[in-house]
């Protein structure tokens, strides 16, 4: 099993955990989400769909638009649209630069796609900054990331921190809009 689904898991289980003992506020339009999350998956697989790219990118951004109010959602939203930036120049692909694969002792032609990972190898990289190249070992496990990758953790974990639940106040705000209530 590849590190990247790995901490995908672990994540998982880390934001479950915290959403059970402190249940955030829930953001709305899941199917938008799942049909961005739908061809980046599938790159995971090494399936690439042609013209799938765009529709994760307009589907992420109608999700962000309907969630903006939920705190965190739009820090996700800015390190998502990171990654999609700097993907676009590679056809939804994620640049990583060969010699930044070469530090850990892995290697790959260029051009070549990364199997269980959304990476192609390349010299170079139009938004270099923000491709994959941050470097982070746990042991025999290695995790390359790009700065979008952090900065959507970053609100994810402020998602699940900060936003709350509000069933109290969401009846309330149902029963005061209702015109027989003074």
């Amino acid at each position: 099993m590849s590190t990247l689904l790995l901490l995908y898991l672990a994540c998982a289980i880390a934001g479950t955990t915290i959403a059970l003992l402190r249940p955030p506020q829930m953001p709305r339009y899941a199917p938008l989400l799942a049909i961005a999350a739908v061809p980046q998956v599938g790159s995971l697989f090494g399936i690439w769909i042609p013209g799938m790219f765009a529709i994760s990118v307009v589907a992420f951004c109608a999700w962000s638009l309907c969630n903006q109010n939920i705190p965190g959602v739009l820090t996700v939203a800015l390190g998502v649209m990171f990654n999609l930036l700097v993907m676009a120049f590679h056809d939804g692909a994620m640049p990583i630069r060969a010699d930044v694969l070469a530090t850990i002792e892995g290697a790959a032609p260029v051009g070549s796609l990364l199997w269980g990972s959304k990476d192609i190898v390349v010299h170079s990289a139009p938004l270099v900054s923000l491709s994959d190249w941050m470097i982070f070992s746990a042991g025999a496990r290695t995790l390359i990331a790009s700065p979008g990758d952090l900065i959507a953790a970053v609100g994810i974990l402020h998602w699940l921190l900060f936003s709350r639940s509000t069933k109290e106040g969401l009846s309330h705000d149902v029963i005061s809009r209702h015109p027989r209530v003074a």
